[in-house]
């Protein structure tokens, strides 16, 4: 459904290679942990097993992967559901490592 939706991959719309969009249909975590670091400009997190994220993609160690395979200026974009007092968010968003401009 992604690949169908996803509006930089209508058919008919020019993409240069710059401008390409992978979509990978696999475990997240795992992927990320197999990359290269720095391989993606962006990461979306956009992944539900009924109501709720699976819980190695809510972790530190998920949020460290993440940042490891992003590009310097790489974007981090989660979907995450949650309700008040919104304490599922406010945990994911704590997972998020911290970088004062620069990573390791």
């Amino acid at each position: 459904m992604v690949r169908q939706r996803l509006p930089l991959s209508q058919p008919g719309r020019r993409r240069t290679r710059d401008g390409r969009i992978v979509v990978r249909v696999a475990d997240a975590r795992a992927v990320l942990e197999q990359v290269p670091a720095g391989s993606f400009d962006v990461v979306v997190a956009d992944a539900f097993a009924g109501a709720q994220t699976p819980a190695h993609l809510t972790s530190a160690e998920f949020t460290e992967a993440v940042a490891r395979a992003l590009a310097p200026s790489g974007l981090y974009a989660a979907n995450i559901g949650d309700g008040p007092p919104l304490t599922h968010a406010r945990g994911r968003v704590a997972a998020v490592p911290r970088y004062s401009g620069t990573r390791a």
